[in-house]
């Protein structure tokens, strides 16, 4: 496997990629194709180029692009997209490189990529860094884990409605589901503390954003911790105030109440739950969920701290 420096040069040298952009994105549709036309003018040229129009289509394009083996790979689209090819891409020898192109853009936001059409100087002048995925169980993954609402909302948030609202689709979503949602116990083991909490959401984040907030002043995406919290208790008042303060962006530091970093957290509920993995249903509790440090090598700002 070539080191992140030769894998930068290839890219410098060559110019050459694979393009997919997920034209369902909430962005995508309108900017996929000025990004190809920007990446041109760069100098780079493409083996591949998908254009995505539909989820079935989507996942052939996704396996087309993987199976050529492209030094970069440069993906347009959401956060949900991201992760999944992120995940194909753990300890590979392909670089990604992200045009975020989606609702909450949070892979990006930990990286310092600007959204939409800025980012292509960022595949064009950055640098090639390897950053840390999260693993589920068996699965690797770019942003977070949710136990408790999160799962529901997952479930049920249209995707016409996000395309149209945004973040805002998923505050609708979820305030009408937590009208019936139930709290749940939860025994959290992180790094060997033990913590047991009655709560409506738990969340396990890869990075220092979630939703498009900032989740923590000391997380990073690179520092091969995890980000553990929940929101709220056994109440729902509880549970709006504390996202309510979250959304405020009133970023916590590790040792708060309700926040922790850890290289690993094991979740066990009563009852067993559905838990969602960057917005799709993968399994339920109990789940180990540790750090993949290292995992992904991606196209950088030049002033990302690549540690």
């Amino acid at each position: 496997m070539r080191s992140k420096q030769e894998l930068e040069q290839d890219i410098r040298q060559q110019r050459s990629a694979v393009l997919l952009i997920n034209m369902l994105s909430r962005r995508g549709r309108h900017l996929g194709v000025r990004a190809q036309k920007m990446l041109e003018g760069k100098g780079f040229t493409f083996s591949q180029v998908h254009m995505v129009t539909n989820r079935k289509q989507l996942a052939e394009a996704t396996e087309q692009a993987l199976a050529a083996h492209p030094a970069l790979l440069i993906v347009g689209s959401g956060d949900g997209t991201v992760s999944h090819i992120a995940a194909r891409l753990a300890y590979q020898d392909t670089v990604l490189g992200l045009l975020p192109f989606g609702t909450t853009n949070n892979f990006a936001r930990n990286l310092g990529i600007p959204p939409g059409l800025a980012a292509v100087n960022v595949i064009a002048t950055g640098k090639v860094a390897d950053v840390d995925l999260g693993q589920a169980g068996d699965r690797y993954f770019a942003n977070v884990v949710g136990i408790g609402l999160s799962a529901e909302v997952a479930a049920q948030v249209s995707p016409d409605l996000k395309r149209m609202l945004g973040r805002t689709a998923y505050v609708l979503t979820g305030l009408q589901r937590l009208l019936k949602h139930q709290p749940f116990a939860a025994d959290l083991e992180m790094d060997g503390e033990k913590v047991r909490i009655h709560t409506h959401q738990v969340v396990i984040a890869n990075g220092a954003f979630h939703g498009g907030t900032l989740i923590g002043h000391d997380v990073s995406i690179d520092d091969s911790e995890l980000a553990a919290f929940w929101l709220g208790d056994s109440r729902r008042s509880g549970f709006i105030r504390d996202v309510a303060l979250f959304m405020l962006a009133r970023g916590r530091r590790s040792g708060h109440r309700n926040f922790r970093s850890a290289a690993s957290v094991l979740v066990a509920t009563e009852p067993e739950l559905p838990i969602e993995v960057d917005g799709e249903l993968r399994g339920t509790t109990p789940v180990l969920i540790s750090v993949a440090p290292e995992a992904l090598k991606i196209m950088v700002p030049p002033s990302f701290e690549d540690d």
